[in-house]
């Protein structure tokens, strides 16, 4: 397990779902998700309003996180996104995909953002790759 995961899903499939209204206050990664060592896909799936709020931490990915997975986007909607880091950095307001591969097809992003205020700096408003592989 990575984190704060309560699932462990090694390859899985999500069809038409909402992840809506998700956040994680003092959790730093994945507002709604978090997948690590995994191969997921994700179609006609719609993600509205998810954070990540840390205080004295980075922060990453308001939506989704990913390390070490690969994941396919198609058809996807990501809205109003935002990472939130007021005392660190934070980094991709809708995702943060580290040493994964990540393939979006199709997929819309709408108002996502990384807010940082005091000392830290932020990257990748809407996504943020770090040693990744990615199409889109």
């Amino acid at each position: 397990m990575h984190h704060n995961q309560i699932l462990y899903l090694k390859k899985t499939v999500f069809q038409t779902i909402i992840f809506g209204n998700m956040a994680h206050l003092y959790h730093l990664y994945g507002g709604a998700i978090s997948l690590s060592n995994s191969i997921s896909s994700f179609d006609d799936c719609l993600f509205d309003s998810n954070n990540v709020n840390s205080d004295g931490h980075n922060s990453h990915g308001g939506t989704i996180h990913f390390d070490k997975t690969s994941g396919t986007f198609k058809n996807c909607s990501f809205i109003n996104s935002t990472t939130y880091a007021p005392n660190d950095h934070g980094h991709g307001g809708a995702f943060y995909c580290t040493t994964s591969s990540c393939i979006f097809i199709d997929c819309h992003f709408k108002d996502c953002s990384v807010r940082c205020v005091t000392k830290g700096y932020s990257y990748g408003g809407t996504i943020y790759f770090d040693k990744t592989s990615w199409n889109i």
